[in-house]
C-alpha cells in the first residue's frame, strides 16, 4: 500500500479496533513498514499479511524477501505472505519452491497460498479469481518440502465442509502421485498439516456460511447465541453499529456490506439487499448505518414474518411456504 496516509486514517477508525488481519502490498518497503507500525500498537492484533497481494512481486522473490525481513525487524508481530502458486508460464513446481525459499529466508513462517496462478496481461483481476485452475497439490506439495514452515489453503472453498476436508488432506485430482503426497501429509508427524484454510467470497456472499464453524471446525460444544439465526446475527451486528463512531465513516456501505448476502438462498434476500442499497444511494438520507439496518429488518418482517428467525442450518433455497416457521417468531416491526 503505497498511500500511507490511508492506513493511518484506517488505524484511527474504531472499526478496526478488532482481531482482523489485514493485507499490506506493494513496494517500497519503507512505506510497508510504516504501515506495520501503526498496527501492531493495537494488542489484539493478528498476524497480518504483507506483500504478493499483487502478483507482480513474484517476479522479484528477492525484493519481497527484503520487505518482509525489514517490516520483521522493525515490528513486533509475526509477518506473513499471501501469494498465488505462480505467474503466466512461471508456474512449475521448482519455480513455487523456490520462491518460498527465497521469501522465508526473510523471516516469514507463515504462507497463505492461492491455489492457481495470476495472468498478469490480459485477464482482469475478477476473471483471474476463476479462469487459472485450481491446483491445490501445490500447496499439499509445500507442507511435503518445508516441514518447519506453516502453510495456509486460499481458493475456491465455499463452505466450512470443504475447508475440514481440505485440512484434512480428504482431496484428491485422481492421481496417483497426489494420493501418495496427501498420504505423507496427514499422516507423517514430522510434516506440519495445513495450518488453516481461507473462506473469502464465500462468507462475503452469505455470511451464513460460517454458521457452524465454531462446532464443525473449531470442535466447540455449542455456537455462540448470536449465531442461532439471521436475527440473531443481524441483531449482534447492529449492536455493533451503534458503537461504531459514525463521524469516522464518510459512507455507510462499508459498514452495511458485509451484512447484505445475509438472507442469500432464502425468502426476502432480493428485498433485504434492495432496501439497504436504496438507502444508502440517498446521499441525503441522514440515517446512520444501525438505523438503516433495523429499516431493512422491519421491510423483511413485514412481508416474509419469521422468515429472520429460521435456524442457520436450514436448506437454502427454499419457498416461503415450506419454511418450518415456529410460534415464538418474532413478529414484524420488532427490534434487532
Amino acid at each position: 500500500m503505497s498511500d500511507v496516509r490511508a492506513v493511518e486514517w484506517s488505524a484511527r477508525v474504531r472499526f478496526f479496533r478488532r482481531e482482523v488481519e489485514l493485507h499490506f502490498f506493494g513496494q517500497p518497503s519503507r512505506s510497508l513498514t510504516r504501515s506495520y507500525k501503526l498496527w501492531s500498537v493495537y494488542p489484539r492484533f493478528l498476524g497480518p499479511a504483507a506483500g504478493c497481494f499483487g502478483a507482480a512481486l513474484m517476479k522479484d522473490a528477492a525484493l519481497v524477501r527484503d520487505i518482509v525481513h525489514r517490516i520483521g525487524r522493525e515490528v513486533q508481530i509475526p509477518v506473513t505472505v499471501k501469494t498465488r502458486i505462480g505467474y503466466d508460464h512461471c508456474e512449475s513446481h521448482q519455480f513455487l519452491h523456490d520462491f518460498i525459499q527465497t521469501v522465508s529466508a526473510g523471516g516469514c513462517r507463515h504462507f497463505i497460498i492461492h491455489a492457481r496462478k495470476a495472468w498478469l496481461k490480459g485477464v482482469d483481476p475478477k476473471k483471474n479469481r476463476s479462469v487459472p485452475p485450481l491446483m491445490y497439490e501445490r500447496v499439499y506439495y509445500l507442507c511435503d518440502q518445508f516441514p518447519d514452515l506453516d502453510f495456509s489453503l486460499n481458493g475456491g472453498v465455499k463452505s466450512v465442509k470443504d475447508a475440514i476436508d481440505l485440512v484434512a488432506g480428504n482431496w484428491s485430482d485422481g492421481t496417483a502421485e497426489t494420493d501418495a503426497l496427501l498420504r505423507r501429509v496427514t499422516k507423517d508427524k514430522s510434516i506440519k498439516p495445513l495450518k488453516g484454510v481461507m473462506i473469502g467470497r464465500a462468507a462475503a456472499a452469505d455470511p451464513c456460511v460460517l454458521a457452524g464453524v465454531d462446532t464443525e471446525f473449531y470442535g466447540l460444544s455449542s455456537s455462540p447465541p448470536s449465531a442461532t439465526s439471521r436475527r440473531s446475527v443481524l441483531h449482534a451486528y447492529g449492536q455493533y453499529l451503534k458503537r461504531c463512531d459514525p463521524d469516522r465513516e464518510k459512507s455507510v456501505f462499508p459498514l452495511l456490506k458485509p451484512v447484505v448476502g445475509v438472507l442469500s438462498g432464502m425468502p426476502g434476500h432480493r428485498l433485504f439487499r434492495f432496501t439497504l442499497d436504496r438507502i444508502m444511494r440517498e446521499k441525503s438520507h441522514g440515517m446512520p448505518a444501525h438505523a438503516i439496518l433495523q429499516h431493512a429488518v422491519s421491510t423483511v418482517d413485514e412481508s416474509y414474518p419469521g422468515v429472520l428467525d429460521c435456524d442457520l442450518g436450514l436448506p437454502k433455497e427454499c419457498r416461503y411456504d415450506k419454511l418450518p416457521l415456529s410460534d415464538t417468531a418474532e413478529m414484524p416491526g420488532t427490534g434487532i
